[in-house]
């Protein structure tokens, strides 16, 4: 562990350790003891430029029986170098043999000193009256036996090991394995105003500035010009999401003798000057040094800028001129050729190199002095494992740190899981006199799976205790999520954290989390709640914690929103919650998404959302008044050009209207003059001017539209239809007979004799092969269209067969007779009875089959009408409610609907599948003989004994919805 004792070592010579700052007033002290008999040993007077300072200084302390460590006003934290831990192992390995003896100087706090020096007895000189008799009391005490400089009890509450946390310049005391890089960063220190320490993650570089490189500084080890540097002020910051926010929050501890109000005061003039002047943090500076008391700075001071986790700049600023104008202030303070030389490090994590190079100006220094933290090699693991067990008492048992470092391997960033182990490994099993055994570190979970083991067991505590779902959103609000790279820590104000619940329960999880050092805390207390701040210990543990990397891969998404949403609300909110900084469209669907399955979202996020909720609903209420305005207005101005233009019409057709009249006057009067060429010209011109009922009548007059006159019965003809091809004409005569006319010449084509009364109706089959006939001699009768053969007689009425009919496939008829019934006849078996429609109380005026076939309607004198199913003559529907006899009923075109016309001055429009009234056509003022649709379906014509015909618009259940909509 450290130098063989020195056996010829004299008890009167002794080593004076101090820090550069305290270097003339421990020379002071030094030349005090020389004149009281002792043999000092004191670099400044010892050391020549050139020398190699550590081997010099261990010579030293091997040859001398104590280390005096001068403890002036600045206390011993930040500048215990390798002298003293030098001591301390001389002191660990011979407790009897050399002393290790704390002198505090004027200034010095006993209640500061580290537990090396706290248990010893000090020599005082503050008070100058008593400074005689505390030199003669040190004289004394080094004459007599000495003892452990840490007592055995400091162990029991204390570990040698850091776990996950960073060490910092107070630890540097237990910093052991990194001497020769700390003797690097010093010599590169000088070769330039900026150093860029690089390393992966867990090498250690952030330990190796703040615990090896600040406490060198301090002691007084940089050379500069053949010359030791005593004086230095040191910030050590981190960018954070607000880089300088956080550099001026650290500038006040260069300079810690100001008032609170002086440092206050610089404080809110840097917040403004800091990041719009390039110059501002050098100016800062300067005037830092002018501000502060004379003789606080002496002429030889330099200052050292640490940017540690330099990283952050990159994965938590997001503004990409904010990151220029922190790195360009950084670069402009860093200068050594002035009256206050300034150095700056950055201490970087090596996968975040390549983003230092978008700064042309950066990637030159980063060229020009670039220290990169190698992987400690197995000896130096082993022996800053052993000089820590040594100094605290403990011991390993053979082989264990064989296991160690063979599970550290060669991936680099191990450091962190090795001393988290040892950690684990002290907590559960350390203590002076312990033995750190295998059985142990295999029962901790060993080097991979101590720490995730760790996190688990804390983090089931915490489940057992119901905060298992506030645990798990904590850490992963202490996590920065990597966009191509790794995941890293997030370093969160402590304030967010106690909004997720009552705040005295989440302080409490987070003291007890920072207890069992997966997180810490820094800031100022209670006094400045808001710069107070919680990260993970380390990024050991986002990488090595199984069940947190699970967490990350189910809330990535979730939390890349979340916390979109909330850098969009915290500037809404900077802006003075500014309309115009509210999401909108998409986004803004996504916030309320997954606000809705997130009621704990913070208040800050909910208030944003529902304002952008609010901004979106009343810029949709606005556009929709717009639009009603706009389409108020289009129709206004679309209905005032519909008025003119029908007034323009109105006047054009009032116009063709009496041309047309004038016209078909004047072929009226060529038509009397027997002019009826000429007359009929001039009606044709009326007709196309418009088509008036005189241009019309003109027409008439001047055109006769006889094409033949079919005469032969002997009695008045009763009912006339057309063929299907409109080729022939069937007429029925009150004669007894039903005759086939050609209807181009009016010549006979076939006389259908045989029924024995009037033939009160007559129909051509679909295809026009047959003709059936009803008569009053209670028949019905097929006859062949082409030659007027009977094919079939339909007997089996009662009384008259008033109508009969073909079906639309023409393999059926329907008969409808006085007898109060209707009957269905199968034309292709000649005749034969289908079914009988009985049921009405009064005679069946008429029958018809629907477009498909599949029923028949009938009309009857008892004032109703009724469907039924064609095939087995089953009552469908009864259509109830004329008061009068119905004369004639029809479907629409499409089935859906029929027509009746009764005596009781009406048509009604009926639903055919269910027999509700759909629509009642008024306005006859005598009975309704008849009533069919159109070919479309939309209208419906009625035929009445009041001398006029009405043609009516049926409306669909489709169009009432259209017209309410419109």
């Amino acid at each position: 562990m450290s130098p063989p004792l020195n056996a010829d070592r004299s008890p009167g010579h002794v080593f004076l350790s101090h820090a550069g700052a305290d270097t003339q007033a421990a020379h002071q002290f030094a030349e005090i003891l020389r004149h009281s008999g002792l043999s000092v040993w004191f670099d400044k007077d010892s050391l020549l430029p050139g020398d190699r300072w550590m081997e010099r200084l261990e010579e030293a302390i091997r040859a001398s029986s104590a280390m005096l460590v001068y403890v002036g006003s600045r206390g011993v934290q930040s500048w215990v170098d390798r002298e003293v831990r030098f001591g301390l192992e001389r002191n660990t390995q011979d407790p009897q043999g050399f002393h290790l003896i704390p002198v505090l100087g004027e200034g010095s706090d006993p209640a500061r000193l580290p537990p090396f020096l706290g248990q010893q007895q000090c020599a005082d000189l503050r008070d100058p009256n008593r400074a005689p008799e505390e030199i003669r009391r040190i004289l004394h005490v080094l004459q007599q036996a000495s003892r452990a400089a840490i007592s055995a009890d400091y162990w029991k509450d204390h570990s040698p090991f850091r776990s996950l946390r960073t060490f910092e310049p107070e630890d540097s005391w237990l910093f052991f394995g990194r001497d020769s890089d700390t003797d690097r960063l010093l010599a590169q220190l000088r070769r330039h105003a900026l150093l860029v320490v690089t390393g992966n993650s867990g090498s250690g570089k952030s330990s190796l500035v703040r615990a090896g490189l600040v406490p060198a500084l301090h002691r007084g080890r940089f050379q500069h010009n053949g010359s030791y540097v005593s004086s230095w002020r040191v910030a050590v910051f981190r960018p954070s999401a607000k880089p300088f926010q956080a550099l001026t929050e650290a500038l006040p501890g260069l300079a810690p003798e100001l008032s609170r109000d002086e440092i206050e005061e610089s404080i809110a003039r840097w917040k403004v000057n800091l990041p719009e002047n390039a110059e501002g943090l050098r100016n800062a500076i300067v005037a830092l040094k002018a501000t502060s008391r004379s003789g606080t700075w002496s002429s030889d001071t330099r200052v050292l800028l640490v940017a540690d986790q330099f990283e952050e700049l990159f994965t938590l600023t997001d503004d990409k001129e904010t990151r220029k104008r922190y790195i360009d202030a950084l670069l402009a303070v860093a200068q050594l050729e002035t009256s206050l030389p300034v150095h700056v490090v950055l201490a970087l994590r090596a996968d975040f190199f390549s983003h230092c190079l978008e700064h042309s100006a950066l990637s030159q220094h980063l060229a020009a002095n670039l220290f990169t933290v190698a992987r400690m090699s197995p000896d130096q693991l082993r022996k800053a494992i052993q000089n820590r067990l040594a100094l605290a008492g403990g011991h390993a048992q053979p082989g264990l740190l064989d296991s160690l470092l063979t599970d550290l391997g060669e991936e680099p960033g191990n450091l962190a899981l090795l001393e988290h182990a040892l950690g684990q490994l002290w907590e559960k099993h350390g203590g002076s006199g312990c033995t750190l055994t295998s059985d142990a570190y295999t029962a901790i979970g060993r080097l991979r799976g101590a720490l995730g083991r760790h996190a688990d067991q804390v983090y089931e505590n915490f489940s057992k205790q119901g905060h298992g779902s506030l645990v798990q959103r904590i850490f992963l609000e202490l996590v920065q999520l990597g966009e191509g790279a790794p995941d890293t820590r997030r370093r969160v104000p402590k304030q967010t954290l106690l909004q997720f619940d009552c705040p005295e329960k989440v302080e409490a999880i987070l003291a007890s989390l920072a207890s069992s050092r997966l997180v810490s805390a820094e800031g100022k207390g209670a006094a400045s709640p808001e710069e107070n701040f919680v990260e993970v210990s380390h990024e050991a543990l986002i990488r090595e914690w199984p069940q947190l990397r699970e967490w990350l891969k189910d809330k990535r998404e979730d939390l890349r929103l979340e916390r979109g949403l909330l850098a969009r609300a915290e500037e809404w909110r900077r802006l003075g919650k500014d309309s115009d900084a509210l999401v909108q469209g998409a986004l803004l669907a996504q916030a309320e998404e997954w606000l809705c399955k997130h009621p704990e979202a913070l208040p800050l996020v909910r208030e944003f959302v529902q304002a952008s909720r609010e901004a979106r609903d009343e810029a949709v209420r606005k556009e929709r008044e717009r639009r009603e305005r706009e389409l108020a207005r289009e129709q206004q101005l679309r209905q005032e050009a519909e008025r003119r233009e029908q007034a323009q019409r109105a006047a054009a057709t009032q116009q063709l209207l009496a041309e047309s009249r004038e016209l078909a006057a004047q072929a009226e009067a060529l038509l009397s003059q027997g002019k009826s060429g000429e007359a009929l010209d001039v009606a044709m011109r009326a007709f196309g001017r418009a088509k008036t009922a005189e241009a019309h009548l003109a027409i008439s007059h001047a055109f006769p539209q006889l094409v033949a006159k079919l005469e032969g019965h002997s009695a008045a003809v009763r009912h006339a239809a057309f063929s299907p091809d409109g080729q022939r004409v069937v007429t029925a005569s009150g004669d007894h007979t039903a005759q086939v006319w050609n209807a181009a010449n009016g010549q006979l084509v076939a006389k259908l004799e045989g029924h024995s009364d009037a033939v009160s109706s007559a129909a051509f089959s679909p295809d026009g092969q047959r003709v059936v006939t009803a008569s009053g001699d209670h028949t019905a009768r097929v006859w062949n269209a082409a030659n007027g053969q009977l094919v079939a007689k339909l007997g089996g009425h009662s009384d008259a067969v008033w109508h009969a009919a073909f079906s639309p496939d023409g393999q059926r008829i329907v008969t409808a007779s006085g007898d109060k019934t209707a009957r269905v006849w199968n034309n292709a078996a000649n005749g034969q009875l289908v079914a009988k429609l009985g049921g009405h109380f009064g005679g069946v005026e008429h029958a018809a089959f629907s477009p498909d076939g599949q029923r028949i309607v009938t009309a009857s004198g008892e004032n109703t009408a009724r469907v039924w199913n064609a095939a087995n003559g089953q009552l469908v529907a009864k259509l109830e409610g004329h008061s009068g006899w119905v004369e004639h009923a029809a479907f629409s075109p499409d089935g859906q609907r029929i027509v009746t016309a009764s005596q009781d001055n009406t048509a009604w429009v009926w639903n055919a599948a269910n027999g509700q009234l759909v629509a009642k056509l008024e306005g006859h003022s005598a009975a309704v003989n008849h009533a069919e649709f159109s070919p479309d379906g939309q209208r419906v014509v009625t035929a009445s004994q009041d001398g006029t015909a009405q043609v009516y618009r049926i409306l669909t259940l489709a169009d009432i919805a259209d017209i309410l909509k419109d």
